[in-house]
């Protein structure tokens, strides 16, 4: 299986990943009550795998490098795309300029998959 790679990334745009994949997370764990089993289980997924990428970013950015390269499971991509396609409340322009950069990057390295 193919992986998705994410080069040059600095640890602002990581700090930034890490955010939002959390706020992310804590918004499908409000929305789980309530739902079909197959909703269920895909928001248990997400949630899942948005816990592993909150805790690889925490490595990153804890690390002090001044770029990274980011490879990414196909499912841990996919999780990121959502997250990002995801019409989080209060974020700055910045937060937003990082998102719409890297949900296009990630959009296109899967459709290529």
């Amino acid at each position: 299986m193919k992986k998705v790679k994410l080069t040059k990334v600095t640890p602002d745009e990581i700090r930034v990943m890490q955010e939002q994949i959390f706020h992310y997370s804590e918004a499908l764990r409000w929305n789980i009550k309530n739902l079909d089993i197959e909703d269920f289980l895909n928001v248990l997924a997400s949630m899942d795998i948005g816990f592993r990428l909150w805790l690889t970013f925490r490595k990153r950015v804890e690390s002090y490098q001044d770029k990274f390269t980011l490879t990414l499971k196909v499912s841990e991509a996919v999780v990121l795309l959502k997250c990002f396609m995801w019409p989080g409340e209060n974020r700055t322009d910045y937060e937003k300029n990082v998102t719409l950069k890297y949900k296009t990057i990630i959009d296109q390295q899967l459709k290529n998959i």
